[in-house]
């Protein structure tokens, strides 16, 4: 194994790097908790907490502010948790400078606080949040209310990325509460299964989310709302995300609910919501002036009035270049001076507007949305400004793009090939490895590459390789080549090794779609 080590250190910086002068500190070995840890290191310091489960004083309900440390878990998901017990917290961060601090790797269970759930952004913590699962985390009060039961986020704009926020439950925000000028960046998160919202954004929040899912969220009284409620102010924006089989029993609006706001929704599908009362798919109310560009809007469902739209009260959402297709309910409700404007886009009604038209836009069917290809929508959108759809396939350089979320392609292949110069080494002999990604349609982005190294069993993932991981890949049509381990020689006294191997896959941002087949290749070494 010593000459594995020296290979790994050697072959293009397999072992992830620290800032010049950092420490590692290891729970369980050096320090018993991870708050112990914490608290003894210096800023820029990095936490490695190896698998297990840790619960009880200094790892469940603790702060951690002042300083930016990371702390990360070093295994592979689900093998490092976090277990509240049903009656601790998990983290909460406070006053974290420089934006630097990374959080990674961790699976958050059954953590729980009258209050506040699970992870809790206090003032000033710009936390880099990523790879970690949130489960049944709740915030349990009544009265007042809890809060955010998967995440909670207060005057603070971290980066949340690649995570799991699943059955979850709080009176407001169950996946998420987002409030009081906080502007988060959340990207590539499900948010599933979750009780009093899966997002509830308010008091001038201002988030991002983009390439998200929330589905199969419920409603409280106080969350108003299943899938996504902006209230107060609070402007987010989706991009690519996914609205889709929330269900509110209790009043009204069932996939999104404005008050008083004006997000900003792109390439997004709104689908299979219900609602008790009005608008299964959208409710705007008092002052609302959300704007929805390339959306699709189907199968949802109000018990009383407005299975896709309802608006009351002085609100107007505006519809361009989407779909809003119910032609079994009722597209559009309208009360108290609400509006609905619309142009550019495919309605189960006849519906004045510019460019406006009436057809069936003809989906794949089953629970997809996306078009085929004989769909009226093709071609029937307006405006350039919209680089990507929904699948972040590059939107076609013609006269217009295709009405809704989805860019109609002909079927097309997408994989990846890895390559070595030779599977056997011997001291002196030139080594490098490359992914070779090939992709026969559109321009995509989006795509995560896996490359993982297997000794023995024990996998290492590509581009840290301490533990699980991935990189971010956008391809062009054609083949894109990408460097794992630069040009190295093969050195001398490496002693001998056989049957390692890489693999690599390309997948969707969600892992559940993979592209091609997994790509391997043996390596060995001799002296």
């Amino acid at each position: 194994m010593k000459c594995l080590s020296y290979f790994i250190l050697l072959a293009g910086s397999l072992l992830w790097t620290l800032p010049a002068g950092s420490a590692v500190l290891i729970v369980p070995e050096d320090y018993d908790t991870i708050l112990d840890a914490f608290n003894a290191a210096e800023p820029h310091d990095t936490i490695l907490v190896k698998p297990g489960i840790y619960s009880g004083d200094g790892n469940c309900d603790i702060w951690l502010f002042d300083k930016s440390v990371n702390i990360l878990a070093d295994g592979l998901p689900g093998q490092i948790v976090i277990d509240g017990g049903n009656s601790r917290g998990g983290f909460s961060f406070r006053n974290i400078p420089d934006n630097q601090m990374v959080v990674s790797g961790f699976t958050f269970k059954d953590c729980a606080d009258a209050l506040i759930g699970t992870i809790n952004f206090f003032e000033n913590s710009p936390v880099i949040f990523r790879n970690c699962m949130i489960i049944n985390g709740r915030a349990t009060s009544v009265d007042p209310p809890g809060e955010g039961g998967g995440i909670r986020i207060w005057k603070s704009s971290p980066v949340i990325e690649d995570c799991v926020i699943q059955s979850c439950s709080a009176m407001q925000g169950g996946g998420f509460n987002i409030l009081d000028t906080s502007y988060p960046v959340v990207t590539r998160c499900l948010i599933s299964d979750c009780t009093g919202a899966g997002i509830q954004i308010s008091t001038h929040g201002a988030p991002v989310f983009e390439d998200c899912q929330i589905q199969f969220c419920t409603a409280t009284e106080l969350s108003f709302t299943a899938g996504v409620g902006c209230y107060w102010d609070s402007d987010a924006i989706f991009r690519r995300c996914l609205i889709a089989n929330n269900s509110n029993p209790i009043s009204s609006g069932g996939g999104i609910r404005v008050e008083d706001s004006a997000p900003v929704f792109t390439n997004c599908f709104i689908v299979e919501n219900h609602a008790l009362d009005f608008g299964g798919g959208l409710l705007c109310r008092d002052s609302a002036f959300p704007s929805f560009q390339y959306c699709t809007f189907s199968d949802n469902q109000a018990d009383k009035r407005g299975d896709g739209v309802a608006t009351i009260l002085n609100s107007n959402p505006i519809f361009e270049s989407s779909i809003l297709w119910h032609p079994n309910g009722e597209e559009f409700y309208s009360e108290n001076a609400g509006t609905v404007t619309v142009t550019y886009s495919d309605i189960s009604i006849t519906y004045p507007g510019t460019g406006n038209f009436s057809s069936d836009p003809l989906f794949a069917g089953n629970g997809d949305y996306h078009l085929t290809s004989t769909s009226p929508c093709i071609d029937k959108g307006f405006g350039m400004d919209i680089d990507h759809d929904y699948d972040s396939e590059h939107r076609c350089n013609t006269d217009n793009f295709d009405v809704g979320a989805d860019e109609y392609y002909e079927p097309y292949d997408i994989y990846v090939e890895l390559e070595m110069p030779k599977h056997t080494f011997v001291p002196g002999d030139e080594c490098w490895l490359d992914a070779h990604c090939a992709n026969s349609g559109p321009d995509r982005g989006n795509l995560l590459l896996y490359v993982a190294l297997d000794v023995y069993g024990i996998f290492y993932f590509w581009p840290e390789w301490n533990a699980f991981g991935y990189e971010i890949t956008s391809l062009t049509n054609g083949i894109t080549d990408i460097s794992i381990l630069p040009v190295f020689t093969w050195p001398e006294n490496t002693g001998e090794a056989n049957g390692i191997f890489f693999y690599a896959i390309l997948t969707n941002p969600f892992t559940t779609e993979l592209f091609g087949t997994l790509s391997s290749w043996e390596m060995n070494w001799h002296p």
